[in-house]
């Protein structure tokens, strides 16, 4: 049992590590966006 939890846990921490990273990149791109909008006349 001990095995299928570490697995699970796993899962779950590469999971989240790549939401995060997914975020992040989102987030970038929407730093991006306002300071190309904001910048213009």
């Amino acid at each position: 049992m001990k095995f299928s939890t570490e697995a699970i846990e796993d899962g779950f921490r590469v999971t989240i590590e790549f939401e995060v990273k997914h975020w992040n990149d989102l987030v970038d791109q929407v730093k991006q966006f306002i300071k190309m909008t904001t910048l213009d006349p």
